[in-house]
């Protein structure tokens, strides 16, 4: 789904979200940039899709749930990378403000200011 200034975040989300999903969706909502959240793709679903330079990329937020799925997570993102997607994986241990200002501020290094 897309996410559009003025829109409700929750309205954007498709699935049923982690905490550190919730926190970074409205963290980027707050700064007023255009994002997906949830997007599906082969084999998976992107927790955060942000446009740069006419490409998207697709933001991964692993928390302690993906502790058991490494492999698997790996495998696929390396393969949806060899086909020329843009990834971004993040990862953090516990949901904490500090967790999320540092996945914030790395999906905003590997993005444009904002063209508003």
């Amino acid at each position: 789904r897309h996410y559009r200034p003025g829109m409700d975040w929750k309205q954007a989300m498709a699935v049923n979200p982690s905490r550190m999903e919730l926190a970074v969706a409205v963290a980027l909502q707050d700064r007023h940039i255009r994002f997906r959240t949830q997007t599906p793709m082969v084999l998976t679903t992107a927790d955060i899709e942000i446009h740069r330079n006419g490409r998207p990329l697709f933001v991964f937020i692993d928390g302690p749930v993906h502790e058991g799925r490494k492999d698997r997570d790996e495998e696929t993102r390396t393969l949806l990378a060899k086909r020329g997607l843009d990834i971004l994986e993040l990862s953090y241990g516990s949901y904490s403000k500090r967790a999320r200002d540092r996945i914030v501020a790395e999906i905003l290094k590997e993005r444009p200011a904002n063209p508003y």
